[in-house]
């Protein structure tokens, strides 16, 4: 099981290692908000969490980045809740008499 904001661990090898730094400033609100999507990703740290989810935004997976998945998401439960109304509708409908 992924959790949300975990990436696939990579293989630390020579030419894939993490030894590129960014540095950015938040307001204390903006911490405060990164560190509870944080927590409530499951991440293991902050900078793992925050590393994963900027990656997701550039689109450096096959879908696209974290809005476009959360979007397909929502279609497709919606559509799972259509097709769900459409059944209970037919079974309630009266038979021949």
């Amino acid at each position: 099981m992924r959790l949300a904001g975990a990436r696939p661990q990579e293989a630390q090898t020579p030419r894939s290692r993490r030894d590129r730094t960014i540095i950015f400033r938040l307001t204390q609100a903006e911490y405060d908000r990164l560190r509870l999507a944080c927590a409530e990703a499951g991440a293991r740290t902050l900078s793992e969490y925050t590393r994963s989810e900027l990656l997701d935004a550039c689109g450096t997976d096959s879908q696209g980045s974290t809005n476009l998945k959360r979007f397909h998401a929502i279609d497709e439960k919606l559509g799972e809740l259509k097709a769900m109304v459409k059944r209970i509708a037919e079974r309630m409908m009266p038979g021949p008499l």
